[in-house]
This record gives structure tokens, C-alpha cells and sequence, in this order.
């Protein structure tokens, strides 16, 4: 099978990393979308504007199915149709929120883009929630700031009301798996809900018996030429294509 995957940027990587990492063999088209990111601070025409052409250029790959990694173009993309199957990562996301919380009184803390925060797609499946507008933190991945005083500055003033308050975090948006460390350190002791790991079972589930009989390194494109940093994904791939997706 042929596999679409995309994201705002590196973030989506998280996604294929663990479809790669759980022995899932497919042929897969990565799309990240720096030209436009960061989609979380964009209103909803510019976004299904955005989001329709990605749309259009994995038609026209012939894919079998698209996963739609970004947190917030899977609340945008509600109303576009393709001919391929689409999957958005917020839904399974919530599945696994829920088993992982059902312990627990205090609420889920939902870290993710100012746009997905306001749209409240995350309510729609689950009740004791808040959101967090954490916009800033997209940055700090494309930019490989991690590891910063910087980046430390920013997550404590991100979520310093929430200290203490949640027992669950949901990362609501690709890039944050990157932070997870960081998250951790300020927050304490909290369980992750990772939304990159909750397309895993989906994607075994849909490939099945089609899997194909050998690993194949996937194509990675990105849609502006810029410098593009991710040493931290430790796959064979085909190497980086710079693509004007219109």
C-alpha cells in the first residue's frame, strides 16, 4: 500500500517514526507543510485552503490512504472530500486519553494549537478537559530549540496554570513529542497521552495482509526550501525533496 502522511512541518515525523518502529511496511509519502506553518494561528478558509492542495497532491500520488498527522488540520479538514480514505489523529487521540485518565477525578490538560483549542473538537469526544493555546511551543521544534533556557521559559509560561491540576497531558499536536522531556521536568509526575501513537493500531488495522514483503525508505518532502533539521529521526529515508505543492 502507498501511505500519505502530513503535517505543518517536522512534526508529523513523530507519526511515521512509530508506523516505521512497529514494522508497518508500506510505501509512504511524508508532506511537511513549511511553507504555511504554523497552521494553529490561521483562520479556517485560509486552513481548508491550505490543507485542499496537500489534498490534491497525494491524489495524484495515487495513495491508498491519507493520515492526517496535524492536530489542526484534522479539525479543518471536516468538510473537504477526497476520493482516498482520510484519517485524522484527533478521535483515536481521545480514545486513548480516556482509558489512560479513567483512574483519575482531575481533569485532562489538552496542550495544542491556539486554532485546535478553539475549536473544541477535542470536547466533542471527551468532558473533564482544558485547553491550552500552546501555539509557541511549534517554534521551539521547527526551530531545534528544545533544549533552551529559552524553550524552558516558554513551557512554564505556557503552563503554569495547569501545574498540579491535571494528572493526564494530551500533546494535541505533532510537534510537542519533541518537548515531552521538557513537559515532564516542569510539570512533574503527569501521564502523556502521545497523539502521534494513537494512528499506530489504525494504520496495522488498514494494511493488514497488504503489507508489503520489504522495508521500503520513505520519501520525505517538504513544500519550501529551508533548513530543515531532523537528526532526531533515525530512519533510512530517501532524503529530503523540496516540492511547490499549488
Amino acid at each position: 500500500m502507498k501511505i500519505g502522511i502530513f503535517d505543518s512541518g517536522i512534526g508529523g515525523l513523530n507519526v511515521l517514526d512509530g508506523f516505521l518502529k512497529a514494522g508497518t511496511k508500506a510505501e509512504y509519502i511524508y508532506v511537511g507543510d513549511n511553507f504555511y506553518v504554523p497552521y494553529g494561528t490561521k483562520t479556517q478558509e485560509e486552513l481548508e485552503k491550505i490543507i485542499t492542495r496537500i489534498l490534491n497532491f497525494f491524489e495524484k500520488q495515487s495513495v491508498d490512504a491519507i493520515f492526517i498527522a496535524c492536530n489542526t488540520a484534522s479539525c479543518a479538514s471536516k468538510n473537504l472530500k477526497t476520493n482516498v480514505p482520510i484519517y485524522r489523529i484527533i478521535e483515536p487521540t481521545c480514545v486513548k486519553a480516556r482509558e489512560i485518565n479513567k483512574s483519575s477525578s482531575k481533569p485532562i490538560a489538552l496542550l495544542a494549537t491556539n486554532f485546535t483549542v478553539s475549536s473544541h473538537a477535542y470536547d466533542e469526544y471527551l468532558n473533564n478537559i482544558i485547553g491550552v493555546k500552546a501555539s509557541a511551543f511549534v517554534p521551539l521544534c521547527e526551530q531545534n530549540l528544545m533544549d533552551t533556557d529559552y524553550a524552558k521559559k516558554v513551557i512554564a509560561d505556557t503552563l503554569k496554570d495547569i501545574k498540579g491540576k491535571c494528572d493526564t497531558i494530551i500533546l494535541g499536536c505533532t510537534h510537542f513529542r519533541l518537548l515531552k522531556k521538557q513537559i515532564i521536568e516542569y510539570l512533574g509526575p503527569v501521564k502523556i497521552v502521545d497523539s502521534c501513537a494513537s494512528f499506530t493500531d489504525i494504520l496495522k488495522d488498514l494494511i493488514g495482509k497488504n503489507q508489503l514483503t520489504k522495508d521500503v525508505e520513505p520519501h520525505i518532502i517538504f513544500t519550501k526550501k529551508d533548513k530543515i533539521n531532523i537528526d532526531w529521526f533515525n530512519h533510512p529515508y530517501k532524503g529530503i525533496d523540496f516540492i511547490d505543492i499549488k
